[in-house]
């Protein structure tokens, strides 16, 4: 099935990223990496783009952008096939030099925004070329930790984030480092790197979950479990081995606890952890299945069970909001 595409109306912020075809090197050069990046200034002054945050690696990039006029596609064109007939003629060869079509998320709230440029910065780092990210020459956070940088680096977003997090009137280079460095935990992690994968957006706005009380999170929680029910969930807003250790934690907690669901009686932490791994972490009944070790049979089942209770047992239901409240502010503080 081929991937669905984002939407791209004009003014919309991207997160987007490609690698090389079967996980080859794409720059072996840091000439190739400086060429690549010359058509990314190429695109921001054929004013289709605004660049908020980048970093090139060997085998991929990634792009925090603005689409100035809904032509994201048009863009990334310009971008990559030079970059890839280059590539090419320089080795000799034919064919496709990237994997595929590029994949991007559309940043569409503060903490989505703050969470892909803490992993982008954290690239070089994960990849183990430094130890800091504004070591890396090939990063914005390089940039970002000194006065200046190239022309096409839109830097006015990032630079007002910092300022107003530090409470500061002017930027301060050595104020980045205190906002966005810092490991970033595994939810967020798997939040970026999920929306990639699953980039429809939540049923519910993700802002609205830290805004909203306890009740109507609740409310969030019943009319998201309704939709997801026997279809493909949304984009995910957990990792799943955030929920994985939270209801471990809960259960050596306390005694084992056990739910009325209609006319059964069933574990209450195995069916709070097969809601939630369903509506915040995404997962396909039989990825939940496998997670929980049990049939796809069972797995529906629980899934089944955790949206009635929240319909019709008020406590469960507010318990699960409280707690999924909980884990989104841990996995994702905003500076």
């Amino acid at each position: 099935m081929p991937r669905r595409r984002q939407p791209d109306a004009p003014g919309t912020v991207h997160h987007v990223t490609n690698r090389g075809i079967a996980r080859r090197p794409l720059y072996e050069t840091r000439a190739e990496i400086r060429y690549f990046l010359a058509q990314v200034a190429r695109a921001v002054r054929a004013g289709l783009l605004e660049v908020l945050a980048f970093c090139v690696l060997t085998t991929h990039f990634h792009l925090l952008v603005r689409s100035l006029v809904g032509g994201l596609s048009r863009a990334m064109l310009r971008v990559e096939y030079p970059f890839a007939r280059s590539f090419n003629r320089t080795r000799r060869r034919d064919g496709p030099v990237f994997r595929g079509r590029f994949r991007s998320s559309i940043v569409d709230n503060d903490r989505y925004l703050f969470a892909v440029i803490r992993y982008i910065d954290a690239n070089p780092v994960e990849a183990g070329l430094v130890e800091r990210p504004e070591e890396y020459p090939f990063g914005s956070a390089y940039f970002y930790h000194r006065p200046s940088g190239p022309p096409w680096l839109a830097r006015r977003l990032v630079e007002a984030i910092v300022r107003e997090a530090q409470g500061i009137r002017e930027y301060d280079p050595r104020a980045y480092g205190q906002v966005f460095s810092g490991v970033q935990s595994a939810g967020a992690r798997s939040w970026v790197e999920g929306r990639l994968e699953k980039p429809a957006p939540t049923p519910a706005g993700f802002d609205d979950l830290f805004r909203l009380a306890t009740p109507e999170v609740r409310d969030r929680m019943i009319r998201n479990a309704m939709l997801a029910d026997g279809i493909q969930p949304g984009a995910p807003l957990l990792a799943s081995a955030t929920v994985r250790d939270r209801i471990l934690a809960e259960r050596q907690r306390s005694p084992p606890r056990i739910l009325k669901v209609g006319r059964q009686r069933q574990s209450f932490w195995d069916l709070l952890e097969a809601g939630l791994l369903r509506g915040a972490c995404a997962l396909t009944i039989r990825e939940i299945a496998e997670h929980q070790r049990v049939s796809h049979t069972t797995a529906l089942a629980r899934a089944r069970q955790h949206e009635h209770a929240l319909r019709t047992n008020e406590d469960y239901a507010l318990e699960a909001a409280e707690i999924l409240q909980t884990l989104l502010r841990a996995s994702f503080p905003l500076p």
